[in-house]
């Protein structure tokens, strides 16, 4: 088994309970109109919550990476009609890089940031564009397929959109850097039993709460694509974004 998806720990394992994994942000915070339009790129929107406050100087630089972002993700899927809503929201950020994404739905990316983390600006450089590549792959699959409603079709979705990712920027995601090692086998175990149960604990296997290690559904879901990807070398995740998670079940196996 790849070391590279023993590792592997997307950017939204940071994000709180109640997010419940790129598709349910917290609704007082995220789920609001009073943001401003300071941007667009064909059909696509650039919006700034008004709340904004530390992060000014660094708009024309946002701005500037999520346009790369469009740029680089439509050579893959052409990315349409969705509305980028950067907002300040601290708790849900990735320590090393003051910053992570959302997808709740079929037309909304929220990129989420910390002023007070001394590594955004680094983070904006280096890990926008797979951020909104991972979070975009989210929102074709709530367009198609959907995310999913029981644990294994979350596992594919999650699965699918880091390896996206990669197939975009060559390489493992930087937020997977330095990643722990886990006891694998014996989660996957574990998750095989409950594989088609809707009423699965999302923040326990995404999120790393109750004992299961942080990021443990994200690593089961990319290993499982990756034996898909590998018996079908034709495929890619870009072509994949509307894939029934019935297609990769036969993979799952050592």
């Amino acid at each position: 088994m790849d070391a590279l998806i023993k590792s592997i720990v997307p950017a939204c394992f940071f994000l709180l309970h109640s997010f419940c994994g790129c598709t349910q942000p917290q609704e007082n915070i995220l789920d609001q109109d009073d943001v401003v339009l300071v941007d667009s790129i064909g059909t696509n929107k650039i919006t700034f919550n008004r709340n904004t406050k530390g992060v000014d100087s660094l708009k024309p630089f946002i701005i500037s990476r999520i346009k790369l972002a469009v740029d680089s993700v439509s050579r893959l899927i052409e990315m349409k009609n969705v509305e980028f809503r950067v907002t300040v929201f601290p708790e849900p950020t990735m320590p090393h890089s003051g910053m992570s994404g959302v997808a709740p739905d079929t037309e909304h990316i929220y990129l989420l940031l910390n002023p007070g983390n001394k590594n955004l600006s680094w983070g904006i450089r280096e890990e926008l564009i797979p951020t909104v590549a991972h979070e975009f792959h989210h929102t074709m699959r709530h367009r198609t397929e959907g995310y999913g409603t029981t644990l294994y079709e979350a596992l594919i979705s999650e699965g699918l959109a880091e390896h996206f990712t990669m197939e975009l920027i060559g390489r493992v995601p930087p937020w997977a850097s330095g990643a722990g090692e886990m006891d694998f086998e014996y989660w996957l175990s574990l998750a095989k039993k409950i594989w088609f149960d809707s009423t699965y604990n999302y923040s326990a296997w995404f999120t790393g709460r109750d004992s299961i290690p942080p990021g443990t559904g994200h690593r089961l879901g990319a290993w499982i694509v990756e034996k898909y990807l590998k018996a079908n070398p034709q495929e890619r995740a870009s072509k994949l974004y509307d894939a029934d998670a019935e297609i990769f079940m036969q993979y799952n196996e050592e």
